[in-house]
């Protein structure tokens, strides 16, 4: 009986190489997992940024050549209304 409570107490006392390799793969999943969160919240950012920081393009002229632009009206108050 004293040979049966020893090994149950070395087994409880001592984990098995199975728990060991499980706590590892456990941190390594883990740390992976953490890597990744890392990772979506970049792309979450820089997507954000890419579409709330857009460059204004130089040309506005929305390709219209200089006769079609003198053609246009005015924006603002126009010679001769009332």
């Amino acid at each position: 009986m004293n040979a049966t409570l020893l090994e149950i107490s070395d087994q409880t006392a001592c984990p098995s190489r199975r728990e060991v390799e499980l706590a590892a793969l456990v941190e390594k999943l883990q740390k992976e997992i953490a890597s990744l969160r890392a990772e979506n919240r970049q792309l979450k950012d820089g997507l954000f940024a890419a579409k709330s920081e857009k460059k204004r393009p130089q040309d506005r002229s929305n390709g219209l050549d200089d006769s079609q632009r003198a053609s246009e009206r005015r924006r603002g108050h126009q010679p001769g209304s009332t």
